[in-house]
């Protein structure tokens, strides 16, 4: 904002601007309806007394013109029974204009002061006292108006009419109007208080209880849910609902940043020990004998189950989006079946697929590892021996929808709602790391997974991802 100018006016003037300026924005919802509803009070008095104001003076000037029109034609009228003294004419002509409820009187005057008709016949005869009007004239009294017209023949004054209207139907007329926009005020007046109260109760009360239960939400790793308000409106648990879905996000999200800060350290610390460990063991497989080789068998066993496990734990360390390129999305499916063919065969599963051509949007390293995850855990949920995968990839419009199908033991019920927080797992063996590794994976590439399982019937997991392009 600028001001360029010195004095006391502008400076003052700056200020004030200033002030109302960030005066609003700062207030209170609750303040700024208030503020409203005050505002809309005054604007609906302004409303309501400028109309009956209007009124009155369109009311006004409408009988000021009735009366000019009226004297100025009761004049013309007047001149020939005045001439000739037709009294009798004259007050005809008067009771002809007479309009009952309007007229008070109406009376003609002789260029000699005397009043030769009145329309009360209490004046007529009499001496006038006061001038004749020569010119037209018009007086405006509370109750009335009073107008005279004087009556000429070829320049000469020869006489006045003088006319008094009543302004009674009028008056009537606006106080019958002015009660009628109180009544229409004191409508607008409740439904203003109504609204208030409304907008108090559904959004202000619902908000300032979404704000004080956020303060009171746990820090990192504890998810406060915020309960939606039972008042509120649609708009408001929406806002809830977004609220508390965000808060899941930032919690996962600061999760997997600490693992994967975690994991950074832990690589070099935990890997070059294991590569040593396993070296030493291939050089003492060479040394003893066989019935010791089975200790060394277990000791390479528990190396890679940590390397594997370190492995998963790496997953995490990067947070940020990878690149996302178009992937075949049918070779790719067909290099993890070939890879993992020998687990399939050793455990007599029966491998079932059925693979549309499609191309989607993504990293070919992580969609890699995240099917590896997928098809591993169902094959760990097949029995011993025996057990039935089917995987399908099928393009829906501009989605391609990838399902893994088991007939394993499934996930129970209680377990089945978390199993894509890090470190939850049904398995003994399990890291808890692959489901939530393959969740962060699809969301990272703008996809989304889901998961149904009935225990002892089977497992689907369905990975939704966008078709390049």
């Amino acid at each position: 904002m600028h001001c360029y100018h010195s004095t006391g006016s502008t400076i003052s003037y700056c200020r004030n601007k200033m002030i109302n300026r960030n005066f609003i924005p700062h207030l209170s919802l609750q303040s700024k309806v208030l503020l409203f509803i005050t505002v809309l009070f005054l604007l609906m008095v302004f409303q309501a007394v400028y109309l009956v104001a209007h009124e009155y003076r369109l009311l006004r000037d409408e009988i000021n013109t009735r009366a000019t029109v009226l004297s100025q034609a009761l004049a013309e009228m007047s001149r020939e029974p005045l001439l000739s003294l037709y009294i009798t004419r004259l007050e005809e002509q008067l009771d002809s204009m007479l309009i009952e409820g309007e007229f008070n009187y109406a009376l003609v005057v002789s260029n000699d002061y005397r009043v030769l008709a009145d329309t009360r016949r209490q004046y007529e005869g009499w001496i006038l006292t006061g001038p004749i009007a020569e010119d037209f004239q018009l007086f405006n009294y509370r109750d009335s108006v009073k107008a005279r017209a004087p009556i000429y023949l070829k320049e000469e004054l020869v006489g006045m009419v003088e006319i008094r209207l009543s302004l009674a139907g009028m008056q009537s007329q606006v106080r019958k109007n002015s009660l009628m926009a109180a009544g229409i005020f004191l409508i607008e007046i409740f439904f203003a208080v109504l609204f208030a109260w409304f907008l108090e109760q559904q959004v202000v009360v619902p908000l300032r209880t979404v704000a004080e239960t956020a303060d009171r939400i746990p820090t990192v790793f504890e998810i406060g849910h915020i309960p939606s308000p039972i008042r509120a409106g649609v708009e408001i648990k929406t806002v809830v609902a977004a609220i508390n879905a965000m808060q899941v996000r930032l919690n996962r999200h600061i999760q997997l940043e600490t693992i994967g800060k975690m994991a950074s350290s832990l690589a070099h610390e935990i890997r070059n020990p294991l590569e040593a460990m396993n070296g030493a063991v291939e050089i003492l497989s060479g040394a003893v004998g066989d019935d010791k080789r089975f200790y060394l068998r277990i000791i390479r066993e528990e190396i890679s189950n940590l390397n594997t496990y370190l492995t998963e734990f790496l997953a995490f360390s990067t947070t940020g989006k990878q690149p996302l390129i178009p992937i075949d999305a049918v070779p790719l499916v067909e290099h993890v079946l070939r890879l993992l063919r020998p687990l399939f065969s050793s455990s007599d599963i029966r491998l079932s697929s059925s693979l549309e051509p499609c191309t989607v949007s993504g990293n070919p390293e992580e969609l890699n590892r995240l099917l590896v995850n997928l098809l591993l855990n169902s094959i760990e949920a097949q029995p011993e021996k025996g057990g039935w995968i089917r995987i399908s990839l099928v393009q829906k419009q501009d989605i391609v929808e990838l399902q893994v199908e088991d007939r394993g033991h499934g996930i129970p019920e209680d377990l089945l709602a978390r199993v894509f927080e890090p470190y939850m797992t049904s398995k003994e063996k399990g890291t808890g790391l692959g489901l939530s590794f393959c969740r962060t994976v699809v969301e990272r590439q703008g996809g989304t997974i889901s998961i149904e399982s009935e225990e002892n019937k089977g497992t689907t997991v369905t990975v939704r991802m966008k078709v390049y392009g």
